[in-house]
């Protein structure tokens, strides 16, 4: 597939042309995979795989400065032998198509998106704790899960049910990702079910979707900006939450119905709005 993304590319730009970025993302299927408008890189070579590294710190450094917004390093002919080169050492949460795709993500990890899923989901878990279902999940944080082929993909934080679905079974029933709203391409249709935290920099808004298998769109969607007359933003009342609360069905992550004090986990308005708080008081730029 990689080779055949290239033969394409030839053929639309001509021979002997310079197989750039922006025909190699006119070659790929860019609704598909969410591409349109980002930066997408040849993989180098495997004995230059550590390239990588320094794309990986010039993209970071260009995030912290505000001179990018694509915290997601795409890379296209990327194959097994590439990912075994790095050794798992990889510079961001991974997501890799396979070999017959051979495109591969690394979504470059900042201080606020660390803070915005970890908030997310320690509260999950508080809530699943009250319910008294304490021992009956596991936290997968960024365990790297084999798909079918040569697939792999990593999310930020994770739950699955404990005993899994079933033996062998250990993918977590509950993803949750955390990227700015620039670079996070809708890969969501393949998982159960995924929470995603996009980080809006421009406009300092935060968007939590909730996507599900097979949906062509989120299921539900919370916005938060900042409240025109209270330009702070220290605090929660300085936030404005729309579209709260956000139910995240106890069937969807346990695989079984409700029984005696369980319900379904439900985000507040309020939650939302310390979420964005605490997000700004990292003294990090949304």
């Amino acid at each position: 597939m990689a080779v055949e993304i290239v033969e394409r590319v030839l053929q639309a730009v001509g021979k002997g042309a310079v197989l750039t970025a922006a025909n190699a993302v006119k070659a790929i299927d860019t609704e598909r995979f969410g591409l349109a408008g980002l930066t997408v890189l040849p993989i180098p070579n495997i004995e230059d795989i550590a390239t990588i590294y320094v794309h990986a710190e010039e993209r970071r450094a260009q995030l912290l400065q505000g001179t990018s917004t694509q915290n997601t390093l795409i890379y296209y002919n990327a194959t097994t032998a590439h990912l075994d080169a790095l050794d798992e050492n990889y510079p961001g949460r991974i997501t890799f198509f396979g070999d017959e795709v051979g495109l591969l993500f690394f979504r470059i990890r900042l201080p606020i998106h660390e803070i915005a899923h970890l908030h997310l989901f320690m509260t999950v878990s508080h809530l699943l704790l009250q319910m008294g279902l304490g021992g009956q999940f596991v936290a997968t944080g960024a365990t790297t899960f084999k798909g079918p082929g040569t697939k792999k993909k990593q999310g930020d934080s994770g739950i699955r049910p404990d005993p899994p679905r079933w033996a062998g079974n250990q993918f977590p029933t509950v993803v949750i990702e955390a990227g700015n709203s620039e670079s996070l391409p809708q890969l969501y249709k393949d998982r159960d079910m995924v929470l995603l935290i996009k980080v809006c920099k421009r406009s300092k808004r935060i968007v939590i979707e909730q996507w599900h298998r097979f949906y062509q769109s989120p299921t539900a969607k919370v916005e938060i900006k900042p409240h025109p007359q209270k330009p702070f933003l220290h605090d929660s009342s300085c936030w404005l939450v729309e579209g709260a609360p956000m139910v995240i069905a106890f069937r969807e992550v346990f695989l079984r119905p409700a029984q005696g004090t369980e319900t379904d986990i439900v985000l507040t308005k309020d939650f939302f709005a310390e979420l964005a708080m605490l997000c700004w008081k990292s003294n990090v730029t949304v």
